[in-house]
């Protein structure tokens, strides 16, 4: 009698450790959403969007010169083109630290993640020289998941 008592005891524990666990994975999951969904709200709004095309715009109008910083860029873009490569840099962040899953960053904005990571890495590298040797680390890293991990094949996956 004595045995299953602490058959049952035991098994009782090991529900409760187990749904412990349930429950700090869905509250981490409903945490990473809330987060995740805050941050893609900013990506696709008209400001962000209109900053992106602005942004875009006037880089290509710039000629780089060796050794310029982000730092270094005329007022009119200086300002947004850090703003852009810090949202990427923090994306990258969440990515490195579990608050969101890889695939789901990747699926949703990979592109845009390796089409920025080409325009400003020059900055950023002359950024890196100039002493801040981490600088927007986990941007490059975000961009070198995006280039292993390509967004169509996210996208196929999931039309399987």
């Amino acid at each position: 009698m004595e045995y299953i008592a602490l058959v049952i005891a035991l098994l009782s524990l090991v529900i409760s450790f187990a749904t412990l666990l349930i429950q700090r994975r869905e509250d981490r999951v409903a945490r990473s959403l809330a987060t995740f969904t805050g941050v893609l709200a900013e990506y696709r709004s008209r400001e962000s969007s209109e900053m992106r095309r602005r942004v875009a715009a006037r880089l290509g109008e710039i000629a780089y010169t060796e050794g310029a910083r982000l730092s270094d860029l005329p007022d009119d873009v200086r300002e947004e083109a850090t703003a852009i490569s810090h949202f990427f840099d923090h994306l990258g962040a969440m990515v490195a630290h579990g608050m969101v899953e890889k695939d789901v960053v990747i699926g949703f904005c990979g592109g845009s993640v390796i089409g920025w990571w080409n325009r400003l890495e020059p900055y950023i590298k002359a950024e890196r020289s100039s002493g801040y040797r981490v600088y927007q680390k986990y941007f490059e890293t975000l961009n070198r998941l995006a280039g292993e991990t390509r967004q169509e094949s996210i996208i196929s996956r999931l039309q399987k």
